[in-house]
């Protein structure tokens, strides 16, 4: 399998990454160094060897198929370190607000039942919110 990389790719003489898959067929193998996509933070060349033949059946670079740029997309934005900085900031704000909802919705011990009163008198999102009621729900 190496002698099958390190001829058919002389020029990649980092390591290689070789995945293991239960299923038989192509093994997938990556390079994570490869000097065409220095500029980028991820894109390794991918490629898939026949391991009969022991020849390469297709090499492609992270980001050049689909599933890897829609991958890109959901994970980075597209746009690199930046973009993984967004995601994060995202990923924050989510868990608040997650937090906040559960917080709210949560029965408390007492008359009322949860913080947002009983089920005769249903939280209103201007109660949390603004801190005010709104007018046109009377109480």
């Amino acid at each position: 399998m190496i002698d099958t990389l390190h001829r058919e790719h002389p020029s990649r003489t980092g390591a290689w990454r070789i995945e293991v898959t239960g299923e038989g067929g192509a093994i997938p193998v990556r390079y994570y160094t490869p000097k065409e996509t220095t500029g980028r933070a991820f894109a390794p060349l991918l490629a898939w060897v026949d391991p009969e033949r022991l020849t390469t059946i297709r090499t492609g670079f992270w980001g050049d198929t689909l599933v890897t740029w829609i991958y890109d997309l959901h994970y980075r934005l597209l746009l690199e370190q930046p973009g993984g900085i967004a995601m994060g900031i995202a990923g924050i704000v989510m868990l608040v607000l997650l937090a906040s909802g559960l917080w709210a919705w949560w029965p408390r011990s007492g008359a009322g039942g949860g913080r947002c009163g009983s089920k005769r008198a249903p939280c209103r999102s201007g109660d949390y919110t603004t801190g005010t009621s709104w007018p046109a729900f009377p109480d």
